[in-house]
């Protein structure tokens, strides 16, 4: 697959459950990411500061599902998507979260980020509200 300045191209839309390996090509004129998503915008997965003219390989393990890639030069904004389907018997479906802990970014700080009781094991969903000046992103796998 190759990531360019105002796309995300993928040579197969239909994809066999299980563990896929997608090697991300930036072709774009600065530094690049890439993100494999669930419909709700959830990250499965990503790979981070992948230079102009290299390759490298994301690996993710799925069940069949509609999915998204999103490219994302320059490492900045929401990028470019473009959808793939899952078909097949096969993969590992990731657990359900524990917990939701929901919070914002104002700046330099987060207000109303509770992390107490999280212990070893738990799975946890963030979600971030940016309301200060300056930009901010929360991406996990």
């Amino acid at each position: 697959m190759t990531g360019t300045d105002d796309g995300c191209i993928i040579a197969v839309d239909e994809l066999a459950a299980g563990k896929i390996d997608f090697n991300f090509t930036n072709e774009a004129g600065d530094i690049s990411e890439l993100y494999v998503l669930r419909p709700n915008g959830d990250v499965v997965a990503e790979v981070e500061n992948v230079t102009t003219g290299v390759t490298r390989t994301l690996t993710v393990d799925l069940v069949a599902g509609d999915y998204e890639l999103a490219c994302k030069p320059g490492q900045v904004g929401d990028g470019f998507t473009t959808g793939f389907v899952v078909t097949g018997e096969g993969g590992t479906a990731q657990a359900a979260p524990d917990r939701e802990i929901h919070f914002s970014s104002v700046d330099f700080t987060y207000q109303d980020l509770d992390l107490s009781g999280i212990t070893a094991g738990n799975t946890i969903r963030f979600e971030m509200v940016n309301n200060g000046g300056q930009p901010h992103e929360v991406r996990g796998a």
